[in-house]
């Protein structure tokens, strides 16, 4: 049957699985893929064989069983479970049924519950919203400035307030410390801190930082402490504040940054968000600071992906790169009235982070196909086996930061920030909160 994929014309075969959707399955540079909705996937016929033979020695099948069974020899489940070829595709929903797991199942050579996923982790979206929900509800801490915003505001008049955010220790840290990436962590660190302060509108006042150690050596420390202020000295912001404290109950190599920026603002006149408002994307240069929880198990499954070659890095030097820094391109429009709202593409990715600021009026639609992808996001959508949707609900996938800006302005601002802000939709009248036009250009 034809069938259209972006790649090339490619030779397709097509079949319906018990859940209703299609599956393509195909041959590109003699290498074997898969593609279910939007996912592109290689299958590994080696992986396949010997999922295949632990699944017939599960059920204390013979090969000369399963042979019978389908109404084919043994030899031919042999070369099967050896990786030599794989089984036809009518047989292949045959063996599901018998072994009982999913066609998707085979094709990825492992279970379903194996596979990396943000509830695998124990860290799902919907955990946190309903935990942030219920924080709300307590204690109503409303904010006025950006809903978006994640950080403490505190005003301590009609206009002017402080704002505190806070970067707590979290796995990419600790792959910087373990690795040697001391560096990239402070250029990171405050990176991430001055794109916060641009969404709450606020100037930095100063840095603080603690430490918490599992031992007396100062070494890691001072050389951390030497990149944070060198970096920070490069915005004029004082490192005002270090604390550190050694237990006993941390491992000895162990280390614990705790950074947290202070800054102060003044309350704008910024009209609401409305119909008609475009939305802009600024390009991340990477995965920037979030979604390392999933990283760091893919690198714990697979630890030679470390030195896979990424646009002439490592693996480990593409995901390590300091988050890209807005601030010299953004930080004057927070004195003007023109850009609505700033949003910083975070922890759980677009959805989550851009839904936090539309009225219940308005929903955006995107156009995800201008959106330059880097490299190190095709190779994790890859080893995740994840869909556009779940990539999306994890890493930034190229969008650092989104500004929502009036129609009459659009064209002038989008002038003034330069060639690196292209537009990614549009705000309209409805209820579906965010709206996919086109996707991501995989």
């Amino acid at each position: 049957i034809s069938f259209s994929l972006t790649m090339s014309d490619l030779p397709v075969l097509l079949f319906r699985q018990p859940s209703n959707y299609l599956m393509a399955v195909f041959l590109y540079k003699n290498q074997i893929y898969y593609k279910k909705g939007d996912c592109l996937f290689m299958i590994d016929t080696q992986k396949i064989g010997e999922f295949l033979t632990y699944l017939r020695k599960k059920k204390n099948y013979t090969q000369k069983e399963v042979g019978t069974f389908l109404h084919v020899s043994f030899q031919a489940v042999s070369r099967w479970e050896n990786g030599v070829v794989l089984p036809s595709l009518d047989l292949l929903q045959e063996l599901a049924r018998i072994y009982e797991v999913t066609v998707d199942e085979i094709l990825n050579g492992c279970f379903r519950s194996d596979l990396l996923t943000q509830e695998s982790l124990g860290f799902s979206p919907l955990v946190f919203d309903r935990f942030n929900e219920e924080i709300w509800n307590q204690y109503e801490m409303p904010n006025p400035i950006n809903p978006s915003f994640r950080g403490g505001i505190c005003f301590m008049d009609e206009l002017h307030y402080l704002v505190s955010r806070t970067l707590e220790p979290g796995h990419k840290q600790e792959i910087a410390i373990l690795d040697n990436y001391r560096t990239a962590l402070s250029e990171d660190t405050v990176s991430f801190l001055l794109n916060e302060m641009i969404c709450a509108r606020s100037r930095p006042l100063f840095f603080s930082m603690s430490f918490l150690s599992g031992s007396n050596k100062d070494s890691l420390i001072e050389r951390i402490l030497l990149g944070m202020r060198k970096e920070a000295g490069k915005y004029k912001i004082p490192l005002l504040d270090i604390q550190r404290s050694v237990k006993k109950s941390i491992h000895s190599d162990a280390l614990l940054l705790t950074t947290t920026c202070i800054g102060k603002g003044t309350k704008k006149k910024i009209l609401p968000i409305e119909s008609g408002d475009v939305l802009f994307y600024l390009p991340s240069n990477g995965v920037h600071h979030h979604g390392f929880t999933l990283i760091k198990a893919l690198l714990e499954k697979e630890p030679e992906l470390k030195n896979l070659r990424v646009n002439n890095h490592t693996f480990l030097d593409e995901i390590m790169k300091p988050s890209r820094a807005y601030w010299e391109t953004l930080h004057f429009f927070m004195e003007r009235e023109e850009i609505k709202e700033f949003v910083h593409i975070t922890q759980f990715g677009l959805f989550r982070n851009l839904k936090r600021v539309l009225p219940s009026d308005c929903q955006a639609e995107l156009d995800l196909s201008v959106v330059r992808i880097p490299e190190i996001f095709r190779i994790l959508k890859a080893k995740l086996h994840f869909s556009s949707y779940e990539m999306l609900n994890s890493f930034n996938c190229g969008i650092g930061m989104i500004l929502v800006v009036s129609k009459d302005l659009s064209d002038r601002i989008q002038s003034e920030i330069g060639y690196k802000c292209r537009k990614i939709g549009i705000i309209k009248k409805g209820s579906e909160g965010i709206k996919i036009i086109k996707g991501l250009n995989w």
